[in-house]
């Protein structure tokens, strides 16, 4: 009984520091929106925000892209 009490707890600290802390992330990832240089071989652009989607386009090392905003880890050009 003692374990489950302790479990319980931490899960709900965690989910406690991920809701302060997600919007943060958020903000700090809005101010990073601009002009960004592809540093990778080759960046795949999808339709939408995520590996499932259709893959329409390539961006090749050095290629320059306006960002206009970032949104869970996806940027949008």
């Amino acid at each position: 009984m003692k374990n489950k009490t302790i479990k319980g707890l931490l899960a709900f600290l965690l989910t406690l520091l991920v809701s302060v802390f997600a919007p943060l992330y958020q903000v700090e990832a809005a101010a990073k929106t601009g002009v960004v240089d592809i540093t990778s071989g080759v960046l795949n652009v999808r339709s939408g925000p995520g590996t499932n989607y259709k893959k329409i386009g390539s961006l090749k090392k050095n290629s320059k892209v306006t960002v206009y905003s970032i949104k869970s880890g996806w940027a949008q050009n």
